[in-house]
């Protein structure tokens, strides 16, 4: 994660996913799902750290060993997110506890 300055609300994420173990295309359509909405999104760390609410801006992925029909065996990935105001929470969206 980067985060560039208090001055700045831009964080940007970078990971890599391996679809065999982590269903990673899915994963990256449920994201690109979230960002479709406008809304904003708690950004936690895996000790539920929270950073604050945020909007996801772009995302981008490229993939690479790639099986004999195509399908990528590893899918490297990068999202930019934005933190919101505080005065925006009525634009926080609530995920479906399925």
């Amino acid at each position: 994660m980067q985060y560039i300055s208090q001055d700045n609300d831009d964080i940007s994420l970078s990971g890599t996913l391996y679809p065999e173990i982590t269903n990673g295309i899915v994963s990256l359509d449920e994201l690109r799902d979230m960002a479709a909405t406008g809304k904003t999104y708690a950004l936690m760390n895996g000790k539920v750290y929270y950073y604050g609410m945020c909007y996801i801006t772009d995302i981008s992925e490229t993939q690479s060993h790639l099986l004999s029909d195509g399908t990528a065996r590893k899918i490297s990935f990068s999202l930019a997110l934005k933190l919101a105001d505080d005065s925006e929470r009525e634009q926080v969206a609530i995920l479906d506890q399925d």
